[in-house]
């Protein structure tokens, strides 16, 4: 294998594990929103049938692309771990505001 094909799996993989990260970054604003709307107009998002089988899952979706993006990346062990661990931190950060603003917008 030469070292420019080397390189291009490695910016594949970075790339790739970008993509993971912010996809786990929107599910979680889009999971609330998607629950609030699927339950319009009573605001009781975890009555219907969204909020009470399908909001936990898609945010622990979430959560874990934030976590498992860093892993795939081409950098030593102790920063993938240090950098999975911060992305569950910025999920978590992301679940704080997204909630923030559900219970400033609507009270529920």
């Amino acid at each position: 294998m030469s070292a420019g094909s080397q390189n291009d799996e490695s910016d594949r993989a970075e790339k790739f594990a970008w993509f993971l990260f912010l996809l786990g970054v929107a599910l979680i604003p889009n999971d609330f929103a998607l629950a609030l709307l699927a339950s319009w107009p009573e605001w009781r998002w975890e009555r219907a049938f969204f909020g009470h089988y399908l909001f936990w899952p898609v945010l622990i979706l979430g959560f874990g692309c934030c976590s498992a993006a860093p892993l795939l990346t081409s950098a030593s062990l102790r920063k993938r771990l240090w950098l999975s661990l911060l992305g569950f931190v910025a999920a978590a950060a992301t679940f704080l505001l997204s909630k923030l603003a559900v219970v400033l917008l609507f009270g529920a």
